[in-house]
């Protein structure tokens, strides 16, 4: 709430910033999260948790995406122009409805079956079973 009546941006103001800075923070923070994820999982070193499937992963990502505080402040910073800093702004608070998306998509999407424990995995959570035979 305190987004909406602290932006100070008129609704009229959609363009082609506002496009561009709402695809910006939904596939730049969804994309950037999975793929860190996945990238320090496939170092060995940091799997993703027992129990959080790639679907998970992904919701975890598209609410990251919601770009309202940090979003607002820097387009009020970055341009000189009212109205691409307007445009920019309402591209950062429709990112507030990726929320209402992400709630949708998990009451509706198929629950995933639970990924099969892999080897690395179980030698790595071997503390955590106190099953300490065949380490």
């Amino acid at each position: 709430m305190f987004s909406l009546c602290n932006a100070g941006v008129q609704f009229s103001e959609v363009g082609a910033m506002t496009a561009c800075v709402l695809l910006s923070l939904i596939f730049g923070k969804m994309f950037g999260v999975v793929g860190f994820a996945k990238a320090a999982e496939a170092t060995g070193r940091a799997p993703v948790p027992k129990g959080i499937s790639d679907g998970d992963l992904w919701l975890v990502g598209l609410i990251a995406s919601l770009g309202l505080t940090v979003a607002l402040f820097v387009a009020g910073q970055a341009f000189t122009n009212k109205s691409l800093e307007s445009q920019a702004k309402m591209g950062a608070l429709l990112s507030g409805l990726v929320g209402f998306a992400a709630l949708a998509i998990h009451w509706f999407r198929p629950k995933d079956a639970p990924a099969p424990e892999s080897e690395r995995t179980r030698r790595l959570n071997w503390h955590n079973s106190g099953d300490l035979v065949g380490i």
